[in-house]
């Protein structure tokens, strides 16, 4: 199984509910195949803004699930725990650019 399908498999499959690919209907089958044509596509063209966007919106569903209130405590966590870790990796991505600003004001205090 290619680590595309075994993401989508787990994220749009196994997330909602269903088992696997089989369960879903021929529509269902064809939002998924574009799905991973997409997903296949961006990786190939993966920019750092790209992969910013995509952790952006992954935070957006994130907090869109933390705001039902029906979470049991640990799913709770899990989402809470996995909302900070995008948190980290946005950091991460946009260290340099946070370097550079920090490094440009101390020029400036100082010119």
């Amino acid at each position: 199984m290619e680590l595309i399908d075994k993401f989508l498999s787990i994220v749009l499959l196994k997330d909602r509910g269903i088992n696997s690919y089989e369960d879903l209907t021929k529509a269902e089958k064809e939002v998924y195949e574009q799905k991973k044509k997409e997903i296949k596509e961006s990786l190939e063209e993966m920019t750092i803004p790209k992969l910013e966007g995509f952790i952006k919106d992954l935070k957006e569903v994130l907090k869109k699930e933390l705001l039902k209130c029906e979470n049991p405590r640990e799913k709770d966590l899990f989402l809470k725990a996995r909302l900070n870790n995008l948190e980290d990796i946005l950091g991460i991505i946009n260290l340099p650019e946070t370097i550079k600003k920090s490094m440009e004001g101390q020029i400036k205090g100082r010119e």
